[in-house]
């Protein structure tokens, strides 16, 4: 894991089973990802496409792959949304576009989006 230095946010195995070594999931794109986010160089295109990857994934901030678990919650920012039919929920994005984005897809009206301190 020569791409990760100390104080990075590492993947880490969240299974009890044998798995493959991290070093054969570098061409993948949640793993390239973490990279970047590490080095502070995801680019617009990145944080969009990471956050469509954690919505499908069905995760808030994390993505599960092959046994080993990708945390992005230290580089996401927390939002309250009040809805319409859905009252008041959170979810992590990189700014209240990508929330609109996401949510706006079968949630009615969204009436107000809070950003919360970590």
């Amino acid at each position: 894991m020569d791409d990760f230095k100390p104080g990075d946010i590492k993947p880490y195995k969240f299974v009890e089973h044998e798995i493959l070594p991290i070093e054969s999931f570098k061409d993948t794109k949640v793993y390239q990802f973490l990279v970047k986010a590490n080095r502070g160089t995801l680019s617009k295109m990145d944080e969009d496409a990471l956050i469509e990857m954690l919505h499908d994934h069905g995760e808030k901030y994390c993505i599960k792959l092959m046994g080993w678990k990708y945390n992005f919650r230290s580089f996401l920012r927390r939002f309250y949304m009040k809805t319409e039919y859905y009252n008041i929920q959170e979810e992590f994005a990189f700014n209240k576009t990508q929330v609109r984005t996401i949510l706006a897809i079968g949630m009615g009206h969204i009436y107000d989006i809070c950003e919360t301190k970590k």
